[in-house]
């Protein structure tokens, strides 16, 4: 029994201490805070295409948790999200994904400007 107890409160400690280093870490106390510039038919566009292509712990990214852990981090309240969705759906096609394809250009662009810069210094 006593073995036991000893195991249990080495398992609390390390959980206690796992927490308080947690509560204490530098992310937690300067914590990222960014203000989405765009508009909130973007911001729902752009966690909408994450949902389809991102998995996270192995596991295909649940939608309501994308938007759970994003929405603080570009100030966004919680709202309903499914509407503005309906929305982009409801755009001609061609022109649904306005947002990320936009994305798509400037990072063609970004790549394009540091072949050049790289091409230049060879």
């Amino acid at each position: 029994m006593a073995a036991f107890l000893k195991k249990a409160i080495e398992f609390i400690d390390g959980q206690l201490l796992a927490e308080q280093n947690a509560v204490n870490s530098p992310l937690k106390q300067k914590a990222i805070r960014l203000k989405w510039s765009g508009t909130t038919m973007d911001y729902v566009e752009w966690v909408y295409a994450l949902y389809g292509t991102l998995t996270l712990n192995g596991e295909k990214a649940k939608l309501k948790t994308l938007f759970d852990v994003f929405n603080p981090v570009f100030g966004f309240e919680d709202f309903q999200f499914s509407s503005y969705y309906s929305r982009i759906r409801s755009r001609k096609k061609g022109d649904r994904t306005t947002f990320l394809d936009l994305q798509k250009q400037r990072f063609i662009r970004q790549m394009e400007k540091a072949d050049n810069k790289q091409g230049k210094t060879t």
